[in-house]
C-alpha cells in the first residue's frame, strides 16, 4: 500500500565492473517480498543478471554493466490484483506492500503491472546516488510488466524475458512491436489502423519509404521495402515472415495497431519474448551502453577479392574507415604496444612485412607505414607482447614454410630475424604469451592440418607437439581468459564449423564446436577483463563480418559488423 507496508534493510552490489562515476547502474529492488522471503529474491536478482549477461547484445557489453540488489521489505507477498479488469478479472486480492504493486493498471489489461515509480526512484536515489536503471522485481506468479520511468516485472514463467522486454522500454526508449493492445483474439476493434503520426521510438514507424525509414541503413539492396503487408487491417496479419530470420526490412504490424506501423524484423523481444532483441534494437543497446564501456574494440581487414585496401574500426557501421596508402593481401594482426600497433604483409606480390602504429589522440589517425628490414613472408605475421617485448612470427617466403620471428624493445629497432627450429606451417602462426612463456600454434607444412603448438621462455624454443585431436585447414588464434590459453580454428578442409579449446599449462581440453559460427578462412581472438571475443568473416560466399563473446562458459549469438567484408581474417585487439 505505501511505504509504511515494509522497510529497507540494505543494499549489495552484485555486480561490479568499476566505479559507478564511470558504469550503467542497474538497481533491483524488491517488491512483495516479505523479510523471510529476501534470500529469494536475492536468487531472482542473480537469475536476472545471469541471463541478461547471456543476452545479446549486453553479452558484449557487461564490462559497462555493475549491478545493485535492494533488500526492500513488504508485509504481505505479490502485488495488487484488482477484479475489475477490461481483459480478465483478477481474484481481488490486496497487498500491502513497499512500493504499492498493482496488476490491471489503468483497468484495462491485467497485464499492465505498475508501482509507485516516485518512491521507486527515491528508494534507488537514495542508496545508489548514480543508478542509471532502475528495475523492480515484484514477488507474483501472474503474468505482468512495465516499462515506464522504472521497468517492472512479476515472476511469471519466463520471467527474466519479461525484464528484458520492459528494459527495453525504460532504458532504451524502445516502442512495443506487436500489432494489438488487448490481444489479436480479444475482438477490439480501435487497432485497425495507425494514427498518421510519426513515433519517436528507433524500432516503429509509419513510413514504409526505403530513402526514409528510420533503418534503412540496415536494409539490404535485395529486400523488398515494404517487407510484408496486412490484407485485412481488422485483424492481426497471420502471414509467416517470407524472409528468412534476421532480415532487417519494413513489416506491417507494431506499435499496438494492424495497419499503418512497421517494424524492422518479422519478429524481435520487443514483439515477442521469448526471441531475441532485432538488429535496430540491438545496435540502440550497444550504443548507449557502450558510452560506459571501459573497453575499446579495434578491427582491422583486408578488403574482399582483389581489394587489398586495410580498413579499420570499432564494430558499428558508423567508424570505420580505409587506411591510406596501407595495403595486404592476407590479413594483418594487431597488438597493444606502445598505441595500437598493426603489422601486415604487402600487398599483392610484396612479401615484405610492414607496420604502422595508432597513437593519436582521435583514435583513427595511423602513422606512415614502415618496413620491418631484412623479413618477409608469403601469409601475414603474428603478434604478441612478452617479457616488455613486442614479438613478431611468421611463415617464410614462397615455398619456404619455416616459421621466424623477431623482437622489438619501447621504442627500439628490431633485431635480426631467427629461425623456430625444426616447425614449418604453410599458413601463418599465432602466439600469446601464458603463465611467463611465449606460446605458439600453427598449422603444419603442406597437406599436414594437424595443430602445433610451443612455447619459448625467452631463450628456447620447447618441442613442437601437437593438439590432440584438432585440425584446420587455415590457421588458428590464440588469447588468454583468467588461468587458461584459449585456442579458436576453422575445421579441416571442407569444414567450416568453428572450434575452439584450452589449455592450463599441462593438457588441452578436447575440442568443442562454437555454436552457430562458420567461417572458410578462420577467426582472431582478443581478450578482455572477463570475457573472450572472437571476430570472423563468414563461410564461403559471405565476406561479412561477424563478431561475438565467451564468458568462460557460454558463447554468444554472433553480431554482424555491418557494411564490411574481407576475404581473410579479420585483426580484433581489446584494450581496457
Amino acid at each position: 500500500m505505501s511505504t509504511s507496508d515494509g522497510s529497507i534493510v540494505g543494499t549489495t552490489q552484485i555486480l561490479n565492473n568499476g566505479s559507478p562515476i564511470y558504469r550503467y547502474n542497474i538497481v533491483l529492488l524488491s517488491e512483495g517480498y516479505q523479510n523471510s522471503q529476501l534470500g529469494q529474491f536475492a536468487n531472482d536478482a542473480q537469475a536476472f543478471v545471469n541471463r541478461l549477461s547471456r543476452t545479446p547484445p549486453f553479452h558484449l557489453l557487461m564490462n559497462s554493466i555493475n549491478v545493485f540488489r535492494v533488500d526492500v521489505s513488504s508485509t504481505d507477498s505479490g502485488a495488487d490484483d484488482p477484479m475489475a479488469c477490461t481483459d480478465a478479472t483478477g481474484t481481488g486480492a490486496t497487498a500491502r506492500t513497499y512500493f504499492d504493486a498493482t496488476f490491471c493498471s489503468g483497468g484495462q489489461t491485467r497485464r499492465l503491472l505498475t508501482v509507485n515509480d516516485a518512491t521507486a526512484l527515491q528508494v534507488a536515489a537514495a542508496q545508489v546516488p548514480r543508478y542509471r536503471l532502475v528495475v523492480v522485481i515484484v514477488n507474483s506468479p501472474l503474468f505482468g510488466g512495465s516499462g515506464g520511468s522504472v521497468a517492472v516485472y512479476s515472476l511469471a514463467a519466463g520471467a527474466v524475458e519479461i525484464a528484458l522486454h520492459e528494459i527495453g522500454h525504460t532504458a532504451f526508449a524502445l516502442a512495443d512491436e506487436y500489432e494489438y493492445y488487448l490481444g489479436c483474439g480479444s475482438g477490439e476493434t480501435d487497432r485497425n489502423n495507425h494514427p498518421p503520426v510519426e513515433q519517436a521510438a528507433p524500432n516503429v514507424t509509419i513510413s514504409s519509404d526505403r530513402n526514409t525509414l528510420k533503418w534503412r541503413r540496415y536494409v539490404l539492396a535485395g529486400t523488398n521495402v515494404p517487407t510484408t503487408t496486412n490484407a485485412n487491417c481488422a485483424v492481426c496479419d497471420p502471414q509467416a515472415t517470407p524472409v528468412p530470420a534476421g532480415t532487417v526490412g519494413a513489416f506491417e504490424g507494431a506499435d499496438y495497431y494492424h495497419c499503418g506501423a512497421f517494424r524492422p524484423e518479422f519478429d524481435c523481444k520487443m514483439r515477442t519474448l521469448t526471441r531475441g532483441f532485432c538488429r535496430v534494437c540491438r545496435d540502440v543497446i550497444r550504443r548507449k551502453i557502450g558510452y560506459y564501456s571501459p573497453l575499446t574494440m579495434r578491427f582491422a581487414w583486408k578488403g574482399v577479392g582483389s581489394d587489398q585496401n586495410i580498413y579499420a574500426g570499432r564494430g558499428n557501421d558508423q567508424d570505420q574507415n580505409k587506411l591510406s596508402d596501407l595495403g595486404t593481401s592476407h590479413a594483418p594482426a594487431l597488438v597493444n604496444f606502445s598505441g595500437t600497433f598493426m603489422a601486415w604483409k604487402g600487398a599483392f606480390g610484396d612479401q615484405g612485412i610492414y607496420y604502422s602504429r595508432q597513437s593519436h589522440i582521435d583514435g583513427m589517425t595511423w602513422e606512415p607505414q614502415h618496413s620491418v628490414p631484412g623479413v618477409g613472408t608469403s601469409t601475414g605475421p603474428a603478434l604478441a607482447v612478452f617479457q616488455n617485448k613486442l614479438y613478431m612470427a611468421w611463415k617464410g617466403i614462397g615455398g619456404d614454410q619455416g616459421i621466424y620471428f623477431t623482437t622489438r624493445d619501447f621504442g627500439g629497432g628490431w633485431a635480426p630475424q631467427r629461425n623456430v627450429p625444426n616447425v614449418g606451417t604453410s599458413t601463418r602462426p599465432a602466439l600469446a604469451a601464458f603463465q611467463g612463456r611465449l606460446y605458439m600454434v600453427w598449422k603444419g607444412i603442406g597437406g599436414d592440418q594437424s595443430i602445433w603448438f610451443s612455447s619459448f621462455d625467452g631463450n628456447t624454443w620447447r618441442p613442437q607437439a601437437p593438439v590432440p585431436n584438432a585440425g584446420t585447414s587455415t590457421y588458428p588464434s590464440l588469447a588468454v581468459l583468467r588461468d587458461r590459453l584459449y585456442m579458436a580454428w576453422k575445421g579441416i578442409e571442407g569444414d567450416q564449423s568453428m572450434w575452439f579449446s584450452s589449455f592450463d599449462g599441462n593438457s588441452w581440453r578436447p575440442q568443442a564446436p562454437i555454436p552457430n559460427v562458420g567461417s572458410s578462412t578462420g577467426a582472431s581472438l582478443a581478450a578482455g577483463p572477463d570475457r573472450l571475443f572472437m571476430a570472423w568473416s563468414g563461410i564461403a560466399g559471405d565476406p561479412s563480418l561477424y563478431f561475438t563473446a565467451f564468458d568462460g562458459n557460454f558463447w554468444g549469438p554472433q553480431e554482424n559488423y555491418l557494411g564490411t567484408g574481407s576475404s581473410a581474417v579479420p585483426a580484433l585487439l581489446v584494450t581496457f
